[in-house]
């Protein structure tokens, strides 16, 4: 059985300090995504529809799709995508899924909605 966004968002560290009817809220607008090695999260030069929770699995950001120097990297815990998205930028960056990975995913107009509602 596939794991569901309230179970993952419990454990997410971006949901500390939120009431379980906060959590379930966001779970509603969540979805999971899995990711195979070399599958993309970000592409550069677009704006990011999503703001991506990592729960399982590595990330690396890199200056294109191709580059093999890492400017940084992601794991369970982390947030990929935030800034872009608020800021409304075009992504200079490229993520990519070095290993099998797991994350859940809030679209961007849902979070602004989330964020008004609950600030």
């Amino acid at each position: 059985m596939a794991p569901d966004a309230l179970s993952l968002l419990r454990l997410h560290p971006a949901t500390r300090g939120l009431s379980e009817e906060e959590i379930r809220v966001v779970s509603e607008r969540a979805r999971v995504r899995t990711f195979a090695p070399g599958d993309v999260l970000i592409q550069p030069e677009s704006i990011p529809e999503a703001v991506s929770l990592v729960i399982g699995g590595r990330f690396r950001m890199t200056s294109d799709l191709t580059s093999a120097n890492r400017i940084a990297n992601f794991g369970p815990g982390d947030q990929i995508g935030f800034l872009f998205l608020l800021h409304e930028e075009k992504a200079s960056v490229a993520v990519l899924a070095d290993e099998p990975s797991m994350t859940l995913e809030i679209i961007g107009s849902d979070l602004l909605v989330l964020l008004r509602e609950y600030p």
